[in-house]
């Protein structure tokens, strides 16, 4: 029992549990480094589009839509993170962000925001390549419905920033 590994980004530890039943056994637990919070920002153009990166995930061993998100960073909180992800990964600085709630999975909360976005770059930057995002696609909010629809879109975060804006009438 104790941590099973630790690098930069992520600490694993193996807890001990007493289930219902009163036998003991044990969990792995997973939370990231930093003790700011993480987040992902649905970035959304005045003519109402919704840019999604498609990203290069080594757990997966594939390619899927999403949008931009990560851990924070020397404590940041949310809103600095959903910042500083939108312009390593899309390259847009100055975006408006506005909260949509939070989420969370297997003990980590994440905040979600949408982010209003008035340009996009023409290409992406090198910083964004090398993380594994290699192209950007524009959706309106009727192609993004079929894209989930279609099981396209399997990506936690970007589901629930979409469900959250649409709950909130603002995609």
């Amino acid at each position: 029992m104790g941590v099973v590994y630790e690098d930069p980004y992520i600490i694993l530890v193996r807890d001990a549990v007493r289930f219902r039943n009163g036998k003991v056994g044990a969990y792995i637990r997973q939370f990231g480094t930093d003790p700011g919070t993480g987040s992902a920002a649905l970035p959304v153009l005045p003519d109402g589009r919704m840019v999604l990166i498609r990203h290069f995930r080594h757990g997966l061993r594939g390619w899927q839509w999403e949008i931009p998100r990560g851990f924070s960073e020397d404590g940041a909180d949310g809103a600095t993170t959903a910042v500083r992800e939108l312009a390593e990964e899309i390259g847009v600085v100055g975006a408006k962000i506005e909260p949509l709630g939070r989420m969370t999975a297997d003990g980590d909360s994440v905040e979600i925001y949408l982010a209003r976005v008035e340009t996009m770059p023409e290409k992406l930057s090198p910083e964004a390549t090398v993380e594994g995002i290699d192209e950007v696609r524009l959706c309106t909010p009727a192609e993004l419905a079929g894209l989930i629809a279609a099981g396209e879109i399997t990506d936690e975060f970007t589901l629930v920033a979409w469900a959250l804006a649409t709950a909130k009438g603002l995609i």
